[in-house]
């Protein structure tokens, strides 16, 4: 064997990563970050047991679903629940945050939602991991893990009642994962023309069994229609905002430090956008990515990634993404490291010192 500089700088690389990720991270160019700002909560949801797993904005109504929206037995007797608030109850303490001024708990309306049974009664239901809605109703992504580490995912179709109330009223067959990658599923659901987008949590090249990122398309009667082409996204993919006017949509893009199956060497955008400051000293990612849907595809756009400043060892494990008008978005956390709602700013803001 003729040892190159370059097979020995891969040799003393790969030596390297078996003592220190840090060390061995690529020289990435550094980059900006954004802070995420906390809205505080209260009520139900505040309780560790809601693990919220989607946001998604029905009109002017912002909803927050639990994974299990029957977690507060104490107080709702069993009944499940949406929780929810409106947008006026956001614009304020948004300003009030961009001035630095102090904001009150955020308490939202629960909300029921009927026939939650014909979910639960799912072989191997794991809860809710996503949600959008449009003027016909609401759709869920369920995810099931019926064969052991199997994963699979059912669609249900949600109906608004009067009351008012959510209500379950038809499930779809079971959808294998693209992965079988245990405790991944389809994490992100998105309303199109063409039907409705069911976004799977691994996008990577090398993890998809087809060998190339597949998404679903499915008709308003979760029917599959067909797969379609998904841009190779690292780590995982937990949520999506909606289309906007030019079919353009953002996904949240996280890495939990231990989560070592789905970590790798190089990351793509950091070596094209750079990486932030608070990112080059961790395992953890938090960013959000811009991705385009063409009606056949999607693909990424040339924007850079919005990465968020971190601020614990343990990263947060953000599960819900909405766009909040022009002013920038909405994040919410399941339980790690708690229940957390938070704006991020799509143009950075200067304002005193904020305690997360």
């Amino acid at each position: 064997m003729i040892w190159t500089i370059k097979s020995i700088a891969h040799v003393v690389g790969l030596m390297c990563c078996c003592y220190s990720w840090v060390a061995c991270a690529a020289p990435y160019p550094e980059a900006d970050e954004t802070p995420v700002y906390l809205l505080p909560l209260g009520g139900p949801v505040m309780q560790p047991e809601s693990e919220l797993s989607a946001l998604s904005w029905c009109q002017d109504d912002l909803w927050l679903v639990p994974q299990y929206p029957n977690f507060d037995t104490r107080n709702n007797k069993q009944m499940g629940h949406f929780y929810r608030l409106r947008k006026p109850q956001l614009i304020d303490p948004v300003h009030r945050i961009e001035r630095g001024q102090p904001v009150s708990p955020l308490v939202p309306d629960a909300i029921p939602i009927g026939n939650l049974q014909a979910l639960e009664n799912l072989p191997g239901y794991q809860g809710i991991e996503a949600f959008a809605c449009d003027d016909s109703g609401g759709y869920l992504a369920i995810e099931i893990n019926r064969w052991g580490r199997r994963e699979a995912t059912v669609l249900a179709k949600l109906e608004w009642e009067t009351t008012p109330a959510w209500r379950v009223a038809a499930t779809s067959t079971r959808m294998l994962s693209f992965t079988n990658i245990p405790n991944k599923g389809n994490e992100s659901l998105l309303i199109t023309d063409q039907g409705l987008l069911n976004l799977h949590e691994v996008n990577s090249q090398r993890l998809q069994r087809s060998g190339a990122p597949q998404a679903l398309l499915l008709n308003n009667q979760l029917q599959t229609t067909q797969t379609v082409a998904m841009a190779d996204i690292p780590y995982r993919v937990t949520d999506a905002s909606a289309l906007d006017s030019n079919n353009r949509f953002w996904v949240i893009n996280y890495l939990w430090s231990d989560d070592l199956f789905i970590q790798q060497d190089d990351d793509e955008f950091w070596q094209q956008y750079g990486q932030g400051k608070s990112h080059a000293s961790s395992k953890n990612v938090e960013r959000l990515i811009e991705l385009q849907w063409t009606g056949t595809e999607i693909q990424r756009t040339d924007r850079a990634p919005l990465n968020l400043a971190l601020v614990t060892s343990t990263g947060r494990n953000w599960e819900g993404l909405v766009r909040l008008d022009d002013l920038g978005f909405l994040l919410v956390t399941d339980k790690h490291p708690k229940t957390l709602l938070g704006y991020v700013p799509q143009v950075p803001f200067e304002t005193p010192q904020i305690d997360h």
